[in-house]
């Protein structure tokens, strides 16, 4: 195998004479991030639905996370911003306050206002159960 060096798409358009105009959602742009909480006081349906806030249109998405106050089992979840889909599928049982991170279809731009949804799926979430959601974006 051998060495690679290589730039970004960004960086080679950057570093280019005459220098190309870059998208300053993707390289000088400010980073925004939309967090939110919910705490569940008792256990959760196998399909419930969370709302975790909205994006706004021309957001890009890049990542995000996931925080529970304890393992939610067997149940599964999913997010999606808008109808698109950012974590498939999956159980946490991460421990205490420890994030997953996640970035399935990271680069999208929404193209309107888009809430974040989380929902459940397989088993009920326990109760006492406090879920947070942070995404990560841009808009410029």
């Amino acid at each position: 195998m051998g060495v690679v060096n290589g730039k970004g798409v960004n960086y080679t358009n950057y570093d280019s004479t005459p220098r190309a105009m870059v998208e300053s959602a993707q390289w000088g742009g400010k980073m925004r991030v939309m967090y939110d909480s919910y705490t569940e006081t008792a256990a959760g349906d196998a399909t419930s639905t969370y709302k975790f806030g909205s994006l706004p249109k021309n957001a890009t998405f890049h990542a995000g996370y996931v925080i529970t106050s304890k393992s939610l089992g067997s149940a599964k979840y999913k997010i999606e911003i808008g109808s698109t889909e950012v974590v498939a599928a999956r159980v946490h049982t991460n421990a205490l306050y420890d994030p997953l991170w996640f970035g399935k279809n990271a680069g999208t731009v929404t193209t309107a206002e888009s809430d974040i949804t989380m929902t459940t799926s397989v088993a009920a979430t326990p109760g006492d159960a406090v879920i947070q959601v942070a995404i990560l974006y841009t808009v410029e």
